[in-house]
């Protein structure tokens, strides 16, 4: 399976990492797995640690998985950080986040620990940039 979720009770993150070749298939089950996943409290924060991945989306598959993050967004009431450091998967997690409805709930990164440090600080607001969080992401 290219990706496998954990949650951390102590954070409140759901953890999904990539590895390998994914599909967007593969997305979608995921999606609907955690979605079911009765396991996981509805306040969870999500991180996408996608640097085991070695596809990068295309330009159509940008605004699929945007869609994708949006539908865990109607459980998950956290933040998304999309975390990766690969070339070219940098840009396209930026494009991702840009593509989100509310740009100040999900935000990419190239460091874990800043991913993890943001997504602690306070629950998903209903609008307006995180200049704070957009910076540190660069």
């Amino acid at each position: 399976m290219p990706f496998d979720y954990s949650y951390d009770p102590a954070t409140g993150v759901i953890a999904i990492v990539a590895s390998g070749s994914v599909t967007l298939q593969e997305r979608y089950v995921l999606v609907n797995r955690l979605l079911n996943d009765s396991r996981v409290p509805d306040q969870s924060a999500v991180l996408i640690d996608a640097r085991g991945a070695v596809d990068t989306l295309s330009e159509t598959e940008v605004p699929v998985v945007a869609e994708l993050i949006r539908r865990l967004q109607t459980r998950f009431a956290g933040r998304v950080a999309l975390l990766s450091t690969n070339t070219g998967h940098v840009t396209t997690s930026h494009l991702v986040a840009f593509s989100a409805y509310d740009p100040d709930s999900v935000v990419a990164f190239v460091s874990e620990t800043d991913a993890r440090e943001w997504l602690g600080r306070r629950p998903r607001s209903t609008g307006g940039m995180n200049t704070e969080a957009s910076r540190s992401s660069r």
